[in-house]
């Protein structure tokens, strides 16, 4: 509603301006709230998905390595497995590999058997459960990564050694003397 005055000058009204300033007031508190509630999501799913590539990344690299191996040289379940691989690498020349979970630490580690001692790198942090089981070979893996903020993720994979020098009954190895093991290729 306009008001014209005497001069023919026109304008709003005090009541028409308060309105609009309410209802734009409202607008904002949606929009800020859409936005963050926006950004908040964003984060949650940005943190699953670091542990959820921590957990990947580290099963990949156990499984690659055991299915390389040639003799299984120790065993604890649910800690540590320690292997003599078939292939080195020009990145790594060493064959003799152990991975190890440190439950008073929270992280799994890769050791690899130089000069007589071990060097260690960490392969993941945040652990909070890891099982491993061994059974005719089969190695079954499993990983529970989770952050203090509440995010948790549960991964786990089967790997079966290739290259045993003494394979069970009835197990499919193709160990060949050292000569022409299988080998995985990476490019």
């Amino acid at each position: 509603m306009y008001i014209v005055d005497v001069k023919g000058v026109r304008g709003f009204t005090l009541i028409e301006l308060i309105t609009v300033v309410v209802i734009l007031g409202i607008l904002g508190v949606f929009t800020f709230q859409f936005l963050t509630s926006g950004m908040q999501t964003y984060a949650i799913v940005q943190k699953q998905k670091d542990l959820f590539d921590e957990a990947r990344l580290c099963l990949e690299r156990m499984s690659r390595e055991i299915r390389d191996a040639e003799q299984i040289l120790g065993f604890n379940p649910n800690i540590n497995i320690r292997f003599q691989k078939s292939h080195s690498t020009s990145y790594d020349p060493v064959t003799r590999v152990r991975f190890q979970y440190r439950p008073a630490s929270d992280y799994i580690r890769r050791g690899r058997r130089v000069a007589g001692s071990w060097l260690w790198n960490v392969l993941a942090e945040n652990v909070t459960g890891f099982t491993m089981f061994n059974t005719s070979n089969e190695i079954l893996i499993v990983t529970v990564l989770s952050r203090a903020t509440g995010e948790s993720v549960t991964m786990g994979t089967r790997c079966f050694p290739k290259n045993l020098m003494t394979p069970p009954a009835g197990y499919k190895s193709f160990y060949r003397g050292g000569q022409g093991n299988w080998r995985e290729e990476v490019t």
